[in-house]
Formats: C-alpha cells, structure tokens, sequence
C-alpha cells in the first residue's frame, strides 16, 4: 500500500514539475528538458592521473531547492543590473538634451 502511495506521489509530481517549467523555460528560450536537467543534476569531473571521467549526480531535494535558489537570484540581479544600466542610460540623455538646450 505505501510503494503504490509513493509511486503514484512520484508520478504526481514528476507531470506536476514537467507542467511547471514549460513557461520558465519559454521565458528564459531554453529547451523545457535541458532547464530540468540543470535543476535536477550537476556535472562531476573526476581526475586521477591521466584519465578524465565525467559523471552526471542526481541532486537530492535539498541541492536542488539550492540550485533553484541560486538561479534566481543570478537572474533577479541580471534583471536589475539591466534596470539599472537602462535608467543610467534615460537619464544621461535627457540631461545631454538640457545641456543642449541651455547651449542653444
């Protein structure tokens, strides 16, 4: 009884998660499947001596909250590195156009 409740809870939340970032992915215009994959999984490189081995690790619920975390804050400061940059932008061209003004 409790294997058929945890499978049909995995079930549930995979449809759910798989719902949930079709529009995050369409806003950022990346593929629904790679931005799943970045919150779900991180890349291990493993090096010993000469040979290279690259390995793919499932993240826990915990790591992927983080990952989640981290990756929002990394575009909430882009956004208002953005905001920024466009209202210095605003501003520095309506004083040009006053300084313009005065000198005419």
């Amino acid at each position: 009884m409790v294997f058929i409740f945890l499978l049909l809870s995995f079930l549930l939340c995979f449809l759910f998660f798989k719902t949930v970032l079709a529009f995050p992915a369409f806003l950022l215009g990346i593929d629904q499947k790679r931005l799943k994959e970045k919150l779900t999984s991180r890349k291990m490189d493993s090096k010993w001596g000469n040979a290279v081995e690259s390995i793919d690790v499932t993240l826990n619920v915990e790591q992927a909250c983080y990952t989640r975390d981290a990756l929002s804050k990394s575009l909430h400061a882009r956004v208002f590195d953005f905001l920024v940059e466009v209202q210095l932008h605003v501003c520095a061209v309506s004083e040009l156009s006053r300084f313009l003004q005065k000198v005419s």
